[in-house]
């Protein structure tokens, strides 16, 4: 019998393939393929991952937690989901710690972020913590999702893919 190794994928891979926007011109499948290739996975590692059902499972239970805290967090408003979150109420949806607003400042001028880049670099530090289960955006958070934002930029839009 064929041995199956589970992807163990990190909640905040989950933020970036789940989130609103993840699926328009990209398969679920294609973009952890992306994100597996952009960690320098070799083409022998990537095809011989496959999920087990408890992986699987796990996974799932983590995007649906995720998921009801956003409802719970924007019942009554007209916000479906954090990426939905208007830049003039980032302050209240999603608070940062210190450390991680002190973090997220000194990123931003030293990266020479804009303004759009900022609000969404927010929004997904957001979404990391709800995988999380935190109400607060951490330093740990606002670090994963500009990970993120630099692996976009160096494998993604270079390669001319549009989400």
């Amino acid at each position: 019998e064929e041995q199956q190794r589970a992807a163990h994928c990190p909640a905040p891979a989950v933020a970036v393939v789940a989130g609103p926007g993840a699926g328009k011109t990209k398969t679920l499948v294609e973009r952890l393929l992306w994100l597996l290739t952009a960690r320098g996975a070799s083409p022998e590692e990537i095809t011989a991952v496959t999920f087990t059902r408890a992986a699987a499972a796990e996974l799932r239970a983590r995007v649906e937690a995720a998921r009801r805290i956003q409802q719970r967090r924007f019942a009554g408003e007209e916000i479906s989901c954090n990426a939905r979150i208007p830049a003039g109420r980032l302050q209240q949806f999603c608070p940062l710690e210190k450390q991680a607003l002190d973090f997220l400042r000194t990123s931003f001028e030293n990266l020479g972020m804009t303004a759009r880049a900022y609000d969404r670099v927010v929004k997904v530090a957001r979404t990391i913590a709800d995988l999380a289960g935190e109400e607060q955006i951490a330093k740990k958070h606002v670090a994963e999702a500009l990970a993120y934002r630099a692996l976009d930029q160096k494998y993604w839009y270079e390669n001319n893919n549009v989400l």
